[in-house]
């Protein structure tokens, strides 16, 4: 498996406005009480890098070598949604979803350099596709004590894995979700802008706020902030992400730079009432 070294740069950190950007907030893991997030950053729409929180919280675990995971699991059943469209993709026409549930094992191998799966679940790209996991997939990950001691009852019970190599994420925002991300393997650069910064989809503006993630480091993301994404180098990364809604219940939409809204795909809110009605 291919590993990222430190000179690497990702797609963001060689965009120019990257130079005059300014560091997101951050604390290490040994600073780091579940109710400091809630109260000083939750509640105040703030994000924050908390530097070795997976590794406290055991999210790395055989995470970090993603093949083995999948070989491990082969035959866990998880289900994946492919890009399928109608129409221009670059235009603001309907997009419908191909959903199936497959076997880990089914998965090409991710050490080839030829696979990536990388994508916000509703954001469908040309370039880009979703795997969900259940809760079941990753048992144990979701039940653990920082999110038994947040605001438990806020959170949708399914994680989302991402899995990628080489692809990116576009500046993006959710109107009304937050997300709490683990860097599982590899390194990956995030940037984080508000509306006032943004024209067209794109960073205008004043100064965006980066950080740069390694194995075992944590973001929060609060609502309404565009953020992208992208890898650092060649390098394969796993990123584990759960979102936790702020209000919607049966609906969850996402504001993307087209101001295009997407709803989620039925498949995932069909396991949200299944892990409700249970």
């Amino acid at each position: 498996m291919l590993e990222c070294t430190k000179n690497e740069v990702s797609v963001l950190n060689a965009q120019s406005w990257w130079e005059h950007s300014k560091p997101l907030e951050e604390i290490n893991v040994n600073d780091f009480t579940p109710e400091l997030l809630r109260d000083k950053y939750i509640k105040n729409w703030s994000p924050l890098v908390i530097r070795g929180l997976g590794h406290n919280y055991g999210f790395i675990q055989d995470l970090e070598n993603v093949d083995s995971f999948i070989a491990k699991h082969s035959k866990q059943k998880v289900f994946a949604s492919f890009p399928i469209y109608e129409g221009s993709v670059d235009g603001d026409e309907d997009k419908k979803v191909a959903r199936k549930v497959i076997e880990l094992g089914e998965l090409p191998s991710l050490s080839n350099g030829d696979f990536s799966i990388n994508a916000p679940v509703g954001s469908y790209s040309d370039y880009d596709q979703s795997l969900i996991f259940s809760e079941d997939a990753l048992s144990g990950i979701s039940r653990g004590p920082l999110l038994q001691q947040l605001s438990a009852p806020r959170f949708y019970p399914i994680w989302r894995l991402f899995l990628c190599r080489g692809g990116f994420t576009p500046w993006h925002c959710h109107i009304s979700d937050e997300h709490l991300t683990f860097q599982l393997s590899g390194r990956k650069d995030f940037a984080l802008a508000k509306h006032s910064q943004m024209r067209g989809g794109k960073f205008c503006k004043g100064e965006a706020m980066v950080a740069t993630l390694d194995a075992g480091d944590a973001i929060y993301i609060p609502p309404n902030l565009y953020h992208t994404v992208a890898p650092i180098g060649q390098g394969f990364g796993a990123t584990l992400a759960h979102t936790f809604s702020i209000g919607l219940e049966n609906q969850f939409k996402y504001l993307l730079s087209s101001y295009a809204r997407y709803s989620l795909p039925a498949i995932f809110l069909e396991l949200k009432r299944k892990f409700k009605n249970q």
